[in-house]
């Protein structure tokens, strides 16, 4: 079972139990501690969960946080438990506050078993911000994109400076979607003013234009979001439309509407995954790619009638036949070990006479016509590309390119 399968079973759990549970110890043991076995954490280990921990803090002695999580035997996440009917709120999280800055902990949680707040140091270093980066409901309408997030805090996958790159941007996106829907429910005067300005006045916006003017830019808006709101699920169901009836779009093959639909769905699988690829979007043709760290290596999806692949793509641009040559030839020379950590032979195609050079392993368990055994197909990419990254990346790393 992976791990979004794993998550979605914990939120039946919690809808079936939550009813049940009144206390914060009753939180801790029938919603919490699930959570964290979830988590990849063995909540048995009193040295990987540390339960009540303790930290003395100038003249405060002897306060406890619920659960300390170890990594690398050095406290790594702070957990704080409420009752499952505690609204959370800046109040209930002194305790977090404080021990925060006294422990090696870069990451705390505040929870009621159902809402998990993430924080960390995003604005002061060492001191937990007010705002969490992350708030995830695990609630059956849980999105893939924040399951793929939580998932960044597993035992296999934990890794502190991933998650402080990627929560600056999760904290302030998140800022910004609160605003818009802020504005989209009561806009401010100041959002207002700064519309009137931009449409007829570049000047001072006088009382009777705000007056005026006000309803027309609140009216706009929102016409303007619904309407994308609308001819987004137009498009949506007339693509499927197509897709499932087989009529023919005007700009849009058969077989590129049905290769987009392949990409979306892997990118959507392979998010709950790794976050190699979170940030692409998916396209008609028969590959998707993303940087392998190194200026004109790509880890690259392929995908074919009937077969798939995965590969790092080699190619710097124009003239750069010799330079991509010696770059495959220096990973080349270290085969075996690749190999070793891969689990597999790999093919080590060097392309003579053509610019670029590809190191790659065929899927040859359907390709894009072969809808019916997409999810197999999609499994064996995504785990593939898994381990091809985890066997290049350190090697691709060492060539200082």
């Amino acid at each position: 079972m992976d791990f979004a399968e794993q998550i979605r079973e914990l939120i039946a759990l919690l809808d079936k139990n939550k009813d049940h549970v009144f206390t914060e110890e009753a939180t801790k043991n029938a919603m919490v501690m699930p959570f964290l076995q979830v988590l990849g954490y063995n909540i048995f280990d009193p040295t990987e969960v540390i339960p009540e921990f303790t930290a003395d803090i100038g003249l405060k002695k002897g306060e406890k946080v619920d659960y300390a999580i170890a990594v690398n035997k050095e406290p790594a996440i702070l957990v704080e438990v409420k009752s499952a009917r505690t609204l959370l709120q800046p109040k209930t999280m002194g305790q977090l506050l404080r021990y925060f800055g006294v422990t090696k902990s870069k990451f705390a949680i505040l929870t009621n078993g159902i809402q998990y707040q993430f924080f960390s140091d995003l604005d002061d270093k060492n001191i937990m911000d007010i705002n969490p980066f992350l708030t995830v409901d695990l609630v059956p309408s849980v999105r893939d994109s924040e399951i793929a997030e939580i998932r960044k805090f597993h035992k296999n996958h934990f890794d502190s400076e991933k998650i402080s790159s990627s929560a600056i941007e999760l904290k302030y996106t998140g800022e910004l979607k609160r605003y818009f829907k802020q504005q989209f429910k009561e806009p401010d005067e100041e959002f207002l003013r700064f519309f009137i300005k931009k449409t007829s006045f570049g000047g001072v916006v006088t009382k009777l234009q705000f007056d005026r003017l006000s309803p027309v830019v609140v009216n706009a808006f929102r016409q303007y979001v619904n309407e994308v709101v609308s001819d987004t699920l137009k498009g949506a169901l007339e693509g499927a439309k197509k897709a499932e009836t087989g009529t023919p779009n005007e700009d849009v093959s058969d077989k590129q509407m049905l290769r987009h639909r392949f990409w979306t769905q892997l990118l959507g699988y392979a998010k709950t995954k790794t976050d190699l690829h979170t940030k692409i979007s998916p396209t008609q043709g028969g590959w998707v790619g993303v940087n392998a760290g190194a200026r004109g290596l790509t880890y690259c999806y392929s995908i074919t009638k009937h077969q798939a692949a995965v590969e790092l793509y080699i190619d710097r641009g124009k003239d750069s036949e010799e330079e991509n040559k010696n770059i495959f030839d220096r990973l080349a020379s270290i085969k075996g070990d690749i190999e070793g950590i891969f689990g597999d032979s790999l093919e080590w195609e060097r392309l003579e006479g053509k610019r670029a050079c590809r190191i790659k392993k065929a899927i040859n368990v359907g390709g894009y016509l072969d809808e019916q055994n997409w999810p197999k197909v999609h499994e064996v990419m995504v785990s593939t590309m898994i381990q091809l990254e985890k066997a290049l990346s350190p090697q691709i790393q060492k060539l200082g390119i």
